[in-house]
């Protein structure tokens, strides 16, 4: 294990139940470790008692002076104050790199074997992992890195999703003293850190080919568990839309697409493309003084009554077996706006709101809202004359 790097784990009020100590001693983890407590904890003497010199004790009221807890509730209730305050207490003990973690994990897995099966094996020796992490972490300029949660690979190793990596980081933490970001939100705080900190140009990643494997969330007395118990996941959810309200807003998560799907329940939602920089390929770069290209030329289309008709009937056909209510109704919407335009002519304001809301229902819940819609969607995005033609179209 490298000498400049520990393991910080942020609990409270569970001295008797730090899960994670257990488990990083069983997968093989031999550098420092420190339990991160803070000063308003009434259950520190017993910490102090149970595990010594490994209790680390942070401000609260000085975490507070630098997190945005964004309400104005009472207390300073909440994980957010430690998480902010760990690269203080890294910095006081004397370490460069350091991983933070919850106090609720019990196993590390890497999701592939040697022969690239997908599947959940032990991951062993966790020196390993945490070196190679702090390594490409010094080697790059993330502010982060971080594994996969349980959550990440439901549905199993099908979806080439659970190769490679995701822009995003929670729970488990790989830190630069050198390199601080901040947590904000009195909870969902990792969520509001790398959507509201990559929104700033910090780059974070998660590495999904390991995961960490926590218990089942508020079974644990302590820690967060009562929060949630308090407020539950809708209100967790809106901490992120007030920090990025651009690309974040509370949905209902579930599959309408699946027959029988009743249980559905309110979750954040993120507009990756609005949430992070994208990375431009570098054949696109512009050498010094060169003039940006202009823009490709925009392809037009003639609307007939023959392409109408035929984007007209695969548009309901579309919307018909994504289980859309009211198909005919909103093919007739797109029937109207078609005829407008064939008389050379606008679609009225009320006509195009209509359209655009029934528009958003499929994207939202329907298959790929591309697919043949060329004769009912053109005037949606821009000009009514002058559209993109789709390759599927």
């Amino acid at each position: 294990m490298r000498p400049d790097f520990c393991a910080l784990i942020l609990t409270h009020g569970r001295p008797d139940r730090v899960v994670t100590l257990t488990a990083l001693e069983s997968h093989g983890y031999t550098g420092p470790t420190f339990l991160v407590v803070d000063d308003e904890d009434a259950t520190a003497d017993e910490y102090r008692r149970l595990h010594g010199e490994r209790v680390v004790m942070f401000s609260k009221a000085e975490a507070e002076k630098i997190t945005d807890a964004c309400d104005n509730f009472e207390g300073r209730r909440g994980v957010v104050y430690a998480r902010n305050a760990a690269w203080d207490v890294a910095k006081r003990l004397g370490f460069r790199y350091f991983v933070v973690l919850d106090d609720d994990y019990n196993g590390f897995y890497y999701r592939f074997d040697g022969a690239g099966r997908y599947g959940a094996f032990k991951l062993e020796p966790l020196d390993w992992l945490f070196s190679a992490l702090a390594d490409y972490l010094a080697a790059t300029p993330f502010v982060t890195l971080a594994i996969s949660q349980g959550g990440d690979h439901i549905g199993g190793g099908e979806s080439k999703s659970k190769i490679g990596t995701k822009r995003k980081a929670m729970n488990l933490f790989v830190c630069d003293t050198e390199r601080p970001f901040r947590f904000s939100g009195r909870i969902n705080e990792d969520v509001n850190a790398y959507v509201g900190e990559q929104r700033r140009g910090l780059p974070f990643l998660t590495i999904m080919g390991a995961q960490v494997n926590q218990r089942e969330t508020q079974s644990n007395p302590g820690g967060l568990t009562e929060i949630y118990l308090d407020v539950g996941t809708y209100v967790k959810s809106f901490y992120s839309v007030v920090v990025a309200p651009s690309c974040v807003k509370v949905a209902s998560l579930g599959d309408p697409r699946v027959e029988g799907t009743g249980h559905r329940r309110l979750h954040h939602l993120i507009d990756w493309n609005a949430a992070a920089p994208c990375i431009i390929e570098e054949r696109y770069r512009r050498g010094e003084g060169e003039k940006a290209p202009p823009p490709p030329p925009v392809a037009r289309a003639t609307v007939t009554e023959d392409n109408a008709a035929q984007g007209i009937e695969r548009f309901t056909k579309l919307i018909r077996a994504a289980g859309i209510k009211r198909a005919d109704a909103i093919a007739a919407i797109a029937g109207s706006a078609i005829k407008h335009v064939q008389k050379d002519e606008s679609p009225p304001p009320s006509l195009q709101h209509l359209f655009e809301r029934w528009y958003g229902s499929l994207r939202s819940g329907a298959g790929n809202p591309d697919y043949g819609v060329y004769a009912a969607t053109y005037w949606v995005r821009g000009s009514p004359h002058s559209i993109r033609t789709s390759s599927k179209s």
